[in-house]
């Protein structure tokens, strides 16, 4: 028999939004029917990143996690769910480039008044993640899939972040090879492929006792069953901790229940 806790873990995007043109109930709602129907399939992790909302008051973050806690506590005390994304993620995705970030309380990364105020944000997330027993769950998702022209810009995020708390999990869709991210990741999501699954690089990163994810899981109802298969074999053959899926409810351009192959987005 499958254990009911798969020791594999899985982080799976989804948007409770996507489901609006035909569900019109609270997105709460919307959204713990998907994490129960991924629960009933073996998945343990919340795949979508979650930020702790903040306000400015008199020139200081204040950070209120009623709603975050709300969210988490009970996907872990009734799901068992053991990994979660956390926000604030500021762009990403292929040939969309830095200048395409989201800005954060007013202000674009790395300008201003940002690092300053970005570091104690991190402060006090980090430390409410330790106090509520959650830190080694958390996988801060600061940017997607990372492109060479702004690598340094995504790594100096990243230690923006750690300055308020080093002890925080940053996790990157990237490869081992790329160097420049090597001292700022705890977690890597590695293309299962070439050129990017290195084996070398990876060997070297979980070494270094860092965490070995692959990334993405098939999910192409159009193509052939064993791909699906051999690809887990193959994450198992490397040791990974677990597989990324971007994404179980992208139905751009289309009605799911007539068609299953959404319209791809403008890129560049």
């Amino acid at each position: 028999a499958l254990p009911s806790d798969p020791s594999f873990r899985t982080l799976i995007t989804f948007s409770a939004a996507s489901f609006r043109p035909w569900d019109k109930r609270p997105l709460t709602e919307i959204e713990r029917d998907i994490c129960e129907v991924l629960h009933e399939h073996g998945v343990r992790g919340w795949g979508s990143a979650v930020e702790v909302p903040a306000r400015m008051e008199d020139g200081k973050i204040v950070c209120d996690f009623a709603a975050f806690d709300a969210r988490f506590q009970w996907a872990i005390d009734e799901l068992g769910f053991n990994a979660f994304f956390l926000g604030p993620m500021f762009g990403g995705g292929t040939s969309e480039g830095w200048e395409k970030h989201r800005k954060w309380l007013g202000m674009d990364p790395l300008e201003g008044d940002f690092d300053r105020l970005f570091t104690d944000y991190m402060r006090q997330v980090g430390a409410h993640l330790r106090e509520k027993g959650w830190l080694d769950m958390a996988y801060l998702y600061l940017w997607d899939e990372p492109e060479h022209d702004y690598f340094d810009k995504v790594v100096a995020l990243h230690k923006v972040a750690l300055e308020g708390d080093p002890g925080l999990k940053i996790w990157e869709t990237t490869s081992p090879a790329f160097q420049e991210f090597w001292g700022t990741l705890k977690a890597w999501s590695v293309p299962f492929g070439r050129p990017y699954f290195e084996v070398k690089s990876v060997e070297e990163r979980r070494r270094q006792g860092e965490e070995i994810w692959v990334y993405n899981i098939p999910a192409s109802l159009e193509g052939p069953p064993l791909l699906h298969r051999v690809w887990f074999w193959g994450a198992a053959h490397f040791d990974a901790v677990g597989a990324q899926l971007w994404q179980t409810t992208f139905y751009h351009g289309i009605d799911p229940w007539e068609d299953i192959t959404p319209q791809p987005y403008k890129t560049g």
